[in-house]
């Protein structure tokens, strides 16, 4: 049952959106990152899901898998395709 689900706390983990400036499309950018400040504990099969929107648009739902990221590390969340 759903109610017997354990959802463990999680701590140490970040998203940070920074505005970036692309060499490649001259122009800037914002790309997301995962960050994870842990000193001792490794994230192990992070699954993302993401959409974005304003008042007139929105984008489809977005989903993001990394295997694992190690502790005091971080990892861009990269665009499908």
């Amino acid at each position: 049952m759903k109610k017997d689900i354990e959802i463990p706390l999680v701590e140490n983990v970040h998203v940070a959106a920074v505005k970036e400036y692309s060499e490649e499309f001259q122009t800037e950018e914002w790309n997301v990152y995962l960050i994870n400040s842990s000193k001792t504990r490794a994230l192990e099969m992070v699954l993302i899901v993401s959409k974005g929107f304003d008042d007139k648009r929105e984008t489809s739902v977005m989903r993001h898998q990394m295997e694992k990221l190690p502790p005091k590390s971080f990892a861009k969340i990269e665009s499908p395709g």
